[in-house]
């Protein structure tokens, strides 16, 4: 029962907050929010596995394996997608949004492929 006294770790950043929940040997949970119209980093994991739950608002998610050709798809409150290590993804909240994203342990292997682009 360890995490009683867990002190939640909040990072604020232009584009909303992240507050990291749970940081364990198995697994990590994040509490994500992104302001509507903020769009955040484009990156890629090579290892990390991560799976995101929308628990309020619309976040569109732009996926693929080109910077150059990204498709995207809207996701709304219950719906989820889970992100394979190599593919290239960025966030945009299309309303307030707020979610839950759980992964693998490497909170150190994210690449950043171009430069933040925060209102659009």
């Amino acid at each position: 029962m360890d995490n009683l006294n867990l002190k939640i770790q909040n990072n604020n950043k232009s584009w909303g907050y992240e507050e990291l929940i749970e940081n364990n040997n198995n697994f990590i949970i994040k509490k994500i929010f992104i302001k509507e119209k903020y769009l955040n980093t484009t990156i890629f994991h090579n290892i990390k596995l991560k799976t995101i739950v929308i628990l309020k608002g619309t976040l569109r998610i732009f996926l693929g394996n080109d910077i150059n050709s990204l498709d995207f798809k809207d996701y709304n409150e219950g719906e989820y997608i889970t992100i394979k290590p190599l593919i290239i993804h960025k966030m945009m909240g299309i309303t307030d949004c707020i979610f839950i994203e759980t992964s693998t342990i490497e909170l150190w292997d994210e690449t950043k492929i171009q430069e933040k682009r925060y209102n659009i």
